[in-house]
């Protein structure tokens, strides 16, 4: 579900947890502090806000416990999505990230597309979040949009910790 990105793992598996009756995402939503609004959108199509407040709590381990937190991380860092973020940074830097498009309406009719890619970087000299949200004529102009911004923030984080 997470390495993939795989929105048909994700269904199943709060149609499950919803069937048990257990509320556990509302519960968890309530608990790390997400806002109702963040709870009613269903489909979890989260915010800047949201997405990077969940990056923070499980880098800061404040949920979780540090070995379940790491865990987490280390899923994240295995998705497939190599463009974006990824794109704009060194080979070989390490990111815990989640990607997500969207590029048609509940009724099947096209919108403009959507790409969205936060997450933690992993270097030398500090880690950093990131957090982009793009809506825009097509995905790879949109994918290009991310890989650049990410490529400027990853140089700018470099060159002001060599000051």
């Amino acid at each position: 579900m997470i390495i993939n990105s795989d929105n048909g793992a994700k269904d199943l598996l709060l149609d499950n947890l919803d069937q048990a009756g257990l509320g556990v995402v509302s519960d968890i939503f309530t608990d790390i502090g997400l806002s109702q609004r963040d709870q009613e959108l269903g489909n979890l199509n989260f915010t800047v806000r949201s997405y990077s407040l969940i990056l923070r709590i499980l880098y800061n381990a404040t949920y979780l416990s540090h070995q379940y937190s790491n865990e987490a991380l280390s899923i994240l860092s295995q998705a497939v999505y190599h463009d974006g973020i990824v794109a704009g940074v060194p080979a070989g830097t390490m990111v815990a990230q989640k990607f997500g498009e969207y590029v048609a309406g509940a009724d099947g009719q096209r919108v403009e597309p959507e790409l969205h890619n936060c997450g933690i970087v992993y270097r030398t000299g500090g880690n950093y979040l990131l957090c982009i949200m793009t809506k825009g004529q097509s995905i790879d102009q949109l994918t290009t949009v991310i890989k650049d911004i990410s490529s400027l923030v990853y140089n700018e984080v470099s060159s002001n910790n060599q000051k």
